[in-house]
């Protein structure tokens, strides 16, 4: 339904109004952000990169499309920096990298979220900015609590630039990130919560 979005009935009215387009994007950054299982957001995350791509399309038809990526991509930050800094001065698709309750192997649909945000070449948020706020966050000293075990942000962001360099789109981007992102995942291997987080590779 989504691809529709350049098309016009008779009378000029959208055959996909904006705000089914955008209710259609948040529902599948909505399921990506909390299922679990891997075939069901490895479906799901087919649908939010299409989203992502054709919210730049929606701007040449004069959709207000332009903030969603970023509006997304806050809704991911927010939560992960309320949960490091205890402070809400980010909103965004990062908060759930500090809410997921469960790291799992790769993160569930986190890193998905954030490579199909990034694939749609968007000014904003910016390829730079997303990186070097990932490496900020994977650099964070891990606490390890017995209370909760799993809810390691850093995973999250590490398994997060791991994906974003696998990616056949944004892998050329990351060039001048490698150097950085080797020195990361050495000095995660000297972490206490090493034990928690080996499901995590570079």
């Amino acid at each position: 339904m989504v691809t529709k979005l350049s098309l016009r009935f008779d009378d000029n009215s959208p055959v996909v109004p904006f705000e089914v387009f955008r209710a259609a994007g948040t529902l599948s950054f909505e399921q990506l952000s909390s299922l679990r299982h891997r075939g069901a957001f490895s479906t799901v995350s087919l649908t939010f990169a299409r989203c992502c791509q054709l919210s730049q399309k929606g701007l040449s038809i004069g959709y207000p499309t332009a903030y969603l990526l970023n509006e997304w991509y806050q809704v991911i930050l927010a939560k992960i920096t309320i949960l490091l800094h205890n402070a809400d001065i980010w909103q965004g698709a990062l908060a759930c990298i500090y809410e997921q309750s469960s790291t799992t192997r790769r993160s569930a649909g986190i890193p998905a979220l954030l490579t199909g945000i990034l694939a749609a070449n968007s000014k904003l948020p910016a390829f730079e900015e997303v990186m070097a706020q990932l490496k900020t966050l994977a650099r964070q000293p891990a606490v390890y609590t017995a209370k909760d075990e799993t809810n390691i942000p850093q995973v999250h962001a590490m398994n997060s630039l791991k994906e974003i360099f696998k990616s056949s789109s944004l892998g050329k981007k990351c060039e001048n990130h490698i150097a950085d992102c080797l020195q990361i995942a050495a000095e995660s291997l000297k972490s206490k919560m090493y034990v928690l987080t080996r499901d995590c590779h570079y």
